[in-house]
């Protein structure tokens, strides 16, 4: 089944993807039985067989002069995580229009319900990802370009009291003029 010409946006198509043949949902005793085979292909790199984690690869042995360790793990989870999401596509496959509504389904599936925080993690490796692409000819657009960060969500519970009085108290300096 060749689906670079199209965006799964249904519910399950990550699923069928990883597990063709076991429906729209993975249950949980499906998760259970997956789970070791998973952990395993990420422990022996086998995302880096796909055209995005040959490009990942790449990418990353570009960047690990830059990135501390904490750093080169979280970059390399996330692009895991990317090209397991789209084993059959290649980074030209993603330029824009279709790329940018192809990597908000990813990021929405991976880290919609994630705190604000955690989603904007994500997408700047992603963005990072597939800006480093553009300048060497595997990219003409930006896919990432109209993909907005998340904000955190504003504060309406009641303030310690100690912020409240300091917020409410005149600045202790003033200019003076004259």
């Amino acid at each position: 089944m060749n689906t670079s010409n199209c965006t799964c946006t249904h519910q399950g198509a990550a699923d069928r993807r990883l597990a063709p043949g076991l429906g729209t949902r993975l249950t949980p005793e499906q998760l259970i039985q997956l789970a070791p085979l998973i952990r395993d292909a990420m422990k022996d790199k086998s995302y880096q067989l796909t055209p995005i984690g040959m490009q990942a690869a790449e990418y990353l042995r570009v960047k690990r002069k830059r990135l501390t360790g904490d750093s080169y793990r979280d970059y390399e989870s996330c692009l895991d995580k990317l090209a397991r999401y789209f084993p059959d596509l290649r980074v030209e496959d993603f330029e824009p229009p279709t790329g940018t509504q192809r990597l908000e389904e990813f990021l929405d599936h991976q880290w919609g319900d994630s705190a604000p925080r955690t989603y904007n993690k994500g997408l700047s490796i992603v963005r990072d990802f597939f800006r480093w692409q553009i300048p060497r000819g595997k990219l003409h657009g930006d896919p990432m370009l109209l993909i907005e960060r998340a904000r955190a969500a504003r504060s309406t519970g009641p303030r310690s009291p100690q912020i409240s009085a300091a917020r409410s108290s005149p600045p202790r300096w003033s200019c003076a003029t004259g």
